[in-house]
């Protein structure tokens, strides 16, 4: 338990950045080519930048201090005297913390080097750390080197941060798959720069012809299939091979100048240009890449929600009539995903019975200058080659000139059939619940409400035309007898028998339906008194009957049964309502009940 307490107090990282930082410093001191001891390409600088910008902010010190120790060691090495090489550690160390103050000050996240605006923020402040550097050093050492010891600081230092930097970072992100913009594949990498290897090493090995142009075209090459990585390493790789070669004394350089230092600057400009060549343009095409996925992944979930929605979009272009059909439209035609249909074709794929309609709608479209006619929506059915018929609605918009002239329209088709099947079946079931509602289930009669609803029905229509309207109200006599007797499932066939021949004695036009229990209406229109009476007898004699002329539905014993009816004729002053009516009717029933039962009476 108590090793808990204690923590590493040193970190692998700074010692690993101070071990590179001293080699590559004294690398580059070994090679050195400008005057006052003052390297081409100063890689240390991007090392320990690097590393600054990849650690957490509280272990920026750590780097810093173990960086310098390593300086100060290179320098030493290489002759400098103390004093001086404290003062370059000074400046080399400002430089690096400058550079990643200024990337991370205002926790702005670590440069991708995939879009032109980091690429430009790196530069900036890459370009601000190496003039404070350079402006150090100079200062520190009295001016003993004049303006070109500065220029030579400040460029092999800048050159040092943007050959190094980039390629550590992005080799870093490529390693943890942090950014796809920069994945690349091993085969393409060694073969890409060992054609920048072999290209600025065949250059720089001779001094007879200047082709500096050529390793631009192999860096190119890399840029293009290998993207900012690429970019970024060939120009690493052409600045250690001709920093190298013209320190030996060979290159195309040599024809410019034979100074080291002007030889020195002209190289640090060199691939100053390559840089800016190479690393802008690969972030162009990481941009044009990435936008290139972001618009696959984009129409991919397109895809997804038209095919789950069923649902696909299409243009056509009104000057070429040529149409253009996502996949999900080539579905809901019943074709295979390939080459688009004539417009006429895509027409004839429709129902025979809407496809003059919907060839009328496009035609009016198409040859309509009106602006405002913009929008458009339609609904018909396809017939794929199947057989299979879809219901399908299109929505869209017409792109017009601003004389009203047709350029292309575009919208989107959804198959809906499934909503319209929906719908047949909420109507056929809403149909079947209304018949239901408007049937007696055990007599098969029209029900009270059907009953009352014609009857309404009826009285606007015999008012409105000056016809006659007469209503009989009948019920079964003594049909508690017959239930207490029998049971109620031989009252339920009498009560059907009784049905039964009331429908078989009155008129074809009239209605017989069933108010409840026993009791029974007779909706009697265009009829007067006399027909009205002998509708009525006509069914009362009938009903009487019955029990002798009952068919196979009725079995074992039927007892005979009679009924009451009571007739009410429309009259128009006192019968302002079918309630009214159908009271006057029945108390005429009741008239009839009290005068003995199995007869008929007419209201007053």
């Amino acid at each position: 338990m108590a090793l808990n307490r204690f923590r590493p107090i040193v970190h692998l990282g700074p010692i690993v950045t101070a071990v590179l930082y001293f080699c590559f410093a004294f690398l580059a001191l070994d090679l050195t080519q400008g005057v006052d001891g003052i390297a081409t390409v100063w890689p240390p600088s991007g090392i320990l930048l690097a590393a600054l910008l990849m650690t957490k902010r509280g272990r920026v010190p750590y780097y810093i201090a173990a960086a310098a120790v390593g300086s100060v060691a290179a320098n030493l090495t290489a002759d400098v005297s103390p004093g001086v090489a404290i003062i370059l550690t000074i400046a080399n160390m400002t430089e690096s913390a400058l550079a990643s103050w200024l990337l991370r000050g205002r926790r702005e996240p670590q440069p991708g080097f995939t879009q032109p605006a980091e690429i430009g923020r790196f530069c900036t402040a890459a370009v601000i750390a190496a003039g404070a550097s350079a402006c150090t050093a100079t200062v520190g050492t009295l001016f003993s080197g004049g303006p070109q010891f500065a220029i030579s600081w400040f460029l092999t230092d800048l050159l040092g941060m943007l050959l190094v930097t980039p390629l550590i970072l992005m080799a870093s992100d490529a390693v943890r798959n942090r950014n796809p913009d920069i994945a690349v594949r091993r085969r393409d990498l060694v073969l890409l720069l060992g054609l920048v290897t072999v290209v600025t090493t065949g250059v720089f090995m001779q001094s007879g012809y200047p082709v500096l142009f050529l390793p631009l075209v192999a860096l190119l090459a890399a840029t293009f299939w290998l993207g900012p990585i690429g970019a970024a390493a060939g120009v690493l790789i052409m600045a250690v091979i001709g920093t190298a070669l013209t320190a030996d004394g060979q290159g195309p350089i040599m024809l410019v100048h034979r100074d080291p230092g002007r030889m020195a600057l002209f190289l640090q400009f060199y691939l100053l240009v390559m840089l800016g060549t190479a690393l802008p343009l690969a972030a162009l095409l990481a941009t044009r890449n990435r936008l290139i996925r972001e618009v696959g992944e984009s129409n991919r979930l397109l895809r997804m929600a038209e095919r789950t929605a069923r649902l696909g979009h299409w243009s056509l272009d009104a000057v070429r009539e040529k149409l253009m059909w996502s996949p999900e439209v080539f579905r809901l035609y019943g074709l295979p995903v390939g080459e688009v249909p004539g417009l006429e074709g895509a027409i004839a794929a429709y129902h025979p019975d809407d496809r003059a309609r919907v060839a009328a709608f496009i035609e009016a479209l198409t040859t309509s200058d009106d602006p405002g006619g913009s929008e458009f929506a339609f609904e018909a059915r396809l017939v794929n080659p199947d057989g299979t018929v879809r219901h399908v609605v299109s929505h869209g918009h017409a792109d017009r000139a601003p004389d009203g002239t047709l350029i292309a329209l575009f919208g989107v088709v959804q198959d809906v059939s499934d909503r319209v099947r929906a719908a047949e079946a909420l109507e056929a079931a809403r149909a079947a619940a209304e018949t239901a509602a408007d049937t007696d289930q055990l007599t098969g009669l029209a029900s009270r409400r059907r009953a009352l609803r014609v009857l309404d029905e009826a009285m606007s229509a015999a008012q409105d035309g000056s016809q006659p309207l007469s209503v009989a109200i009948f019920d079964v006599d003594h049909f508690k007898q017959v239930n207490d007797q029998y049971g109620h499932l031989v009252g339920d066939e009498v009560l059907c028998r009784v049905a039964q021949a009331a429908v078989g004695a009155s008129r074809h036009d009239d209605l017989v339906g069933r108010l409840g229990g026993e009791e029974f209406v007779l909706l009697l229109p265009g009829a007067d008194e006399a027909t009205a009476m002998a509708v009525a007898e006509r069914v009362r004699s009938a009903i009487e009957a019955s029990d002798r002329t009952a068919g196979a539905r009725f079995t074992g014993e039927v007892p005979h049964v009679t009924i009451s009816i009571g007739v009410a004729l429309l009259d128009g002053v006192t019968d302002v309502s079918a309630t009214q009516l159908l009271n006057r009717a029945d108390r005429a029933l009741y008239d009839a009940k009290r005068s003995g039962r199995n007869r008929m009476r007419l209201a007053a």
